[in-house]
């Protein structure tokens, strides 16, 4: 079942009321759209992060990241992310975890098509390019990606916007304007979302099979895509999602990441069968009584049906923890990579939930503990 947020979003802060369009059965090709609303990437603990659209608080940074190009087998020159687009790690041809391309020539060898694929914890995702157009297929946790995983591409020397294809987890939307219609692409339903009746659509949610797969326009793409707008929906007519081809490892929102008391959210990324990093996340400072720290000491166990049970150590003999402090910083995210192979060796699949002592610190008086547990799963 989709889920619509009602709810009061901002732009840049201020708060506006969310509104949903009606819908109507349509072809895709009739679909439209803008980045004048705001749509909003919900994460697993309900918080929302709004996305990026040029009217709607300015676009993504370009910061160097480079998109591949489907006719060369290296980086295309002036082919990097551009305006509008966001940075994650470039995996397209580097042979990182779950990132594979696989080509189509013609008969004399030129490149005529490139199969990206990118896996995750939740499935694996795959499309096919033409020649001419560049890619970036982004892993887990990968910086400015705005789903958990997939693949962005856009025309070749194109000056800003792109389109991204990925998986996420949890997603909504809301924005004065928003008109969504009913379609199918490649035999999947979808449902095209679109603001201020412009000419292009600003995403695309899959249902069914593929529920969890979700197409956004990023940046600026009104320049290119009265050009490329139908080889776009070509392009999406090829794409695969796989749910039962996993890997990696995900955080799982559970209210026990959370400390309302002292405005703390508690995250991982990264995470892999021996470690990831830890996110600390505060807000509210003001209900800060003093310093707030936690130290290297923590528990890890692994679901078992209902229950928890704790992971066997795989350490021989006595073992300890440094008697250190860490700060977490006020209204900020602190992070810190964080290992426990050490400990327990590598984790088998699962899932598991990592337990951490908090302390509010004052300057007097005695410091209050707080535990909080980040869940995640490994595949």
């Amino acid at each position: 079942m989709r889920k619509y947020l009602s709810l009061l979003a901002a732009v840049m802060g201020a708060a506006i009321l969310a509104a949903c369009g009606s819908r109507e059965e349509t072809e895709l090709g009739k679909a439209s759209g803008t980045n004048g609303g705001v749509p909003i990437f919900v994460d697993d603990g309900g918080s929302e992060r709004a996305g990026s659209s040029e009217r709607a608080g300015g676009s993504r940074g370009a910061d160097g990241a480079e998109m591949r190009d489907a006719k060369e087998p290296g980086v295309s020159e002036g082919a990097g992310i551009r305006e509008g687009a966001g940075t994650g790690e470039v995996s397209g041809l580097s042979g990182e975890m779950g990132s594979s391309e696989k080509k189509v020539e013609s008969g004399d060898g030129e490149v005529q098509s490139v199969t990206v694929t990118q896996g995750g914890p939740y499935g694996e995702l795959s499309l096919s390019l033409p020649a001419g157009w560049s890619y970036e297929a982004c892993p887990m946790d990968s910086e400015d990606f705005l789903g958990d995983y997939g693949i962005r591409f856009a025309p070749e020397g194109t000056d800003a916007g792109y389109v991204e294809a990925s998986y996420q987890k949890f997603f909504g939307v809301c924005g004065m304007g928003l008109e969504e219609e009913e379609s199918v692409i490649g035999d999947h339903p979808v449902w095209v979302g679109t603001y201020d009746e412009a000419d292009h659509w600003d995403f695309i949610t899959f249902e069914g099979d593929y529920e969890g797969v979700v197409v956004l326009t990023v940046g600026t793409v009104d320049d290119w895509w009265s050009q490329y707008g139908d080889r776009i929906q070509g392009i999406l007519e090829t794409l695969i999602f796989r749910p039962d081809v996993r890997e990696g490892g995900a955080y799982v929102y559970s209210k026990e990441s959370e400390i309302p008391e002292i405005g703390l959210y508690f995250t991982l990324k990264n995470i892999t069968s021996t470690g990831g990093t830890l996110v600390w996340n505060q807000h509210e400072s003001d209900k800060l009584k003093g310093e707030l720290l936690y130290g290297e000491a923590f528990t890890l166990e692994m679901q078992k049906g209902d229950d928890w049970e704790d992971v066997p150590v795989a350490l021989a003999g006595e073992y300890g923890f440094h008697d250190v402090a860490y700060t977490i910083a006020p209204d900020s995210s602190t992070e810190k990579e964080f290992s426990w192979d050490w400990l327990y060796g590598e984790l088998p699949p699962g899932t598991y939930r990592l337990g951490k002592r908090v302390f509010d610190s004052p300057e007097s008086g005695k410091s209050k503990e707080y535990r909080v547990y980040a869940e995640f799963i490994l595949n």
